[in-house]
């Protein structure tokens, strides 16, 4: 019987065209499932089918996006197959290391495709050792920023000496490794060009900056590159979390910036609010005369603000530098200048201080600052705009953007799991979560402050 069938019923027929009045697929299928041979040709036969439908919206997808829009001077209605002509003409495959990699067909309109300089850089850029080479010179840069003894400006140090060596080298291959990646990719123009990436605009930058280096405005700037750790990092197995941290990073971007931009406006106003209120308060100190004499104005050995809760003692006079401008020889600020008062930098004198002074009160670091604002005015009021600043800042704003970056966190392992409901439970509970992104945030709020200044 299944002999029979399977001579008069070809599996291809599966795929006919029917009439839906008089039959049906159905009218079929029932019937194959007495053919086991002709239901195994039927499967391949519809996965080759899918396989070849895949290929062909591929196909399209990559030409469209490849070779389309503004850059590519082709119109958005020519046809997909004047799309792959124009890519095979203007971009080239090499094969190295068991992978393929497509660029432009001609680097800087010199190296084309069978160039031995142009091979050469792409095999020796696409290379693991020499990405692990460059992993390297950047993590022992980054080390060596930090060992730097900045009060050795002569750089006696050995450390000092050392960072030097390590500051040639880095130098020398970050400018090396831009010049052999511009050449195996082109620089600008062209398919998977130097610069059509950002991060390499960063590296680019740095290489040029490089040469300026024994400026010191430019001269750490190769710190830039540490994000290339990240970056590799995140592509092995191991380091899964850190790849969807960076995930959320990146999706949640847009709503941070907005919750950036909030964060600021509310730090504003108290920082305004502070300005109204402890302007020039914490400059006064206890003298020994009650006017500056011969341009001098004496302290006594007490490191303490007064005006406010703290009164001097008896012959003592409490006054500031700052209403005696014209009588005083030397900078204003140099009775503050000591770490009970934060050397002077903690004030709301004006604007960019006192927002300095309100981005410390929402890390809380502010012990030395209230103890010195409750000695120069008043113990409760000090205590009371401190208390808000710190709780409308940090406990709500800051929780906003956790939430906000939980809720990208939680559709981002919803594509990867079905089953986040537990993945969700833990973040929520956990103990760092929130001090990470706390950190985070107060990272780039720092940044932008000292653009401003």
């Amino acid at each position: 019987m299944s002999r029979f069938f399977k001579k008069k019923i070809d599996p291809i027929h599966v795929h006919r065209d029917y009439d839906a009045e008089f039959s049906s697929k159905n009218d079929v299928m029932p019937s194959l499932a007495l053919l086991p041979i002709a239901s195994k040709k039927v499967k391949k036969i519809e996965t080759r089918e899918s396989d070849i439908i895949k290929r062909e919206h591929t196909s399209k997808t990559f030409n469209t996006f490849t070779t389309g829009g503004p850059w590519s001077g082709k119109d958005d209605d020519v046809e997909g197959d004047d799309y792959e002509d124009s890519f095979k003409k203007t971009t080239t495959i090499f094969n190295f290391h068991g992978k393929s990699y497509i660029y432009c067909k001609k680097s800087l309109y010199i190296f084309g495709p069978g160039n031995r300089i142009r091979k050469f850089a792409v095999w020796l850029t696409e290379s693991l050792l020499f990405k692990l080479t460059s992993l390297i010179i950047i993590t022992l840069y980054a080390i060596m920023v930090g060992l730097v003894d900045f009060l050795d400006p002569d750089k006696f140090t050995s450390t000092n000496q050392t960072f030097q060596v390590v500051e040639f080298i880095t130098i020398i291959f970050n400018a090396g490794e831009a010049i052999l990646l511009i050449i195996a990719r082109g620089f600008a123009h062209g398919h998977n060009a130097y610069l059509t990436s950002l991060k390499n605009w960063i590296d680019f930058f740095v290489a040029v900056t490089g040469v300026l280096v024994f400026t010191d405005t430019f001269r750490y700037f190769p710190i830039l590159r540490v994000y290339n750790v990240v970056g590799f990092l995140i592509t092995i197995p191991k380091f899964k979390n850190l790849a969807q941290m960076m995930s959320v990073l990146s999706s949640s971007a847009i709503p941070l910036v907005s919750i950036i931009a909030l964060l600021l406006f509310v730090m504003c106003l108290f920082a305004i609010l502070g300005l109204n209120f402890y302007s020039g308060k914490l400059n006064y100190r206890c003298r020994i005369t009650e006017f500056p004499v011969n341009g001098l104005w004496v302290t006594t050995n007490e490191l303490r603000i007064c005006g406010g809760d703290y009164k001097c003692e008896t012959g003592e006079f409490c006054g500031s530098n700052y209403d005696y401008p014209d009588d005083i020889s030397g900078s204003l600020s140099k009775d503050t200048n000591y770490p009970e008062f934060n050397y002077g930098l903690t004030t709301f004198d004006n604007v960019l201080q006192s927002l300095f002074t309100v981005f410390l009160i929402n890390n809380g670091n502010w012990e030395n600052l209230i103890n010195n604002l409750s000695d120069g005015s008043d113990n409760l009021g000090a205590l009371i705009y401190f208390s808000l600043t710190y709780a409308i800042c940090n406990f709500c704003i800051y929780r906003l953007a956790v939430a906000v970056m939980l809720d990208f966190f939680t559709k981002i392992k919803e594509k990867e799991n079905k089953h986040t409901h537990s993945v969700t439970f833990e973040l929520l509970h956990s103990e760092n979560i929130d001090d990470k992104l706390k950190n985070l945030m107060n990272g780039v709020i720092c940044f932008i402050f000292l653009l401003n200044l």
